[in-house]
């Protein structure tokens, strides 16, 4: 017997309609993986089904709803579709126990799961996808615990020195850059008014884009990368000097300037040994 066991079989019962069939079926066996007793059994399968999918439904509703709270353009778009996954969703993603704020756990779920429904054509306009992934990085850089514990230790940092050529630029989890194949900076404005269009064109090149988090304050710092910026940010690893980052390249200066830039920004420190 195990009361762990009884809550799993019952949060299960909530969240895969297809267990809940089977567990309720005429001479069902008891299921495998749970250690429950005749008595705990028998007390499960006596409840009243109709009021079980009742909350079963309105729990699967709110689980969708507390993962679409952080990302409301993309509710905006998505809403009426991600409903039509809702079952899917729900048994693919049961309710776990996290460390993490449970919103962020659920927004990354969500995003996890709609890759694939993008994936197969389940799931449009295209450029939703890239919305979507870009309202969680403003959540996961925001308050994820990793993202707000280097972004306070990064601050704590001296000013860099004139002379950068022995400084080894490292970067941390609170910087983070993705590739968009949509002009988000067109799209925002527009959803941000309530518009929803049907579909965007997408890049003939990404749009690459770069979030960072300062400390104490819950607005993500974002801008836009060129391949150049994003290659020296890529070297910025702890394992080279700036001269060794500078000598990759056919002029060292712009290497320098790009590197003084980021520091700014608060995308990397300098450090005074190769951390690896």
């Amino acid at each position: 017997m195990s009361l762990l066991d009884m809550q799993r079989a019952f949060s299960r019962l909530l969240t895969d309609p297809h267990f809940e069939r089977e567990f309720f079926g005429e001479d069902a066996d008891a299921p495998s993986g749970y250690d429950l007793t005749e008595r705990e059994l028998d007390s499960l399968r006596r409840m009243d089904r109709k009021r079980l999918r009742l909350h079963a439904g309105n729990l699967a509703h709110a689980r969708m709803g507390l993962a679409l709270k952080s990302a409301p353009l993309s509710a905006l778009v998505l809403h009426g579709q991600l409903d039509r996954h809702l079952v899917r969703f729900c048994r693919e993603y049961p309710p776990v126990p996290a460390a993490e704020s449970a919103v962020i756990l659920a927004t990354t779920r969500l995003c996890d799961f709609a890759e694939r429904l993008f994936a197969d054509g389940e799931l449009r306009p295209a450029y939703a996808w890239d919305l979507l992934r870009y309202e969680k990085h403003l959540l996961v850089q925001g308050f994820g615990a990793a993202s707000c514990h280097d972004a306070a230790e990064f601050a704590r940092r001296p000013a860099p020195p004139e002379l950068l050529g022995d400084c080894v630029p490292i970067t941390g989890a609170h910087v983070l850059v993705d590739h968009f194949q949509h002009d988000l900076t067109a799209l925002l404005p527009r959803l941000q008014a309530g518009e929803v269009p049907e579909d965007a064109p997408p890049l003939a090149e990404p749009m690459r884009m770069m979030f960072v988090k300062r400390p104490l304050k819950a607005l993500v710092q974002t801008c836009r990368l060129n391949a150049g910026m994003e290659s020296v940010w890529l070297r910025c690893d702890g394992t080279r000097t700036v001269d060794d980052i500078a000598s990759r390249y056919p002029d060292p200066q712009p290497v320098v300037t790009a590197l003084r830039a980021l520091n700014r920004f608060g995308a990397i420190a300098f450090t005074a040994e190769r951390t690896c």
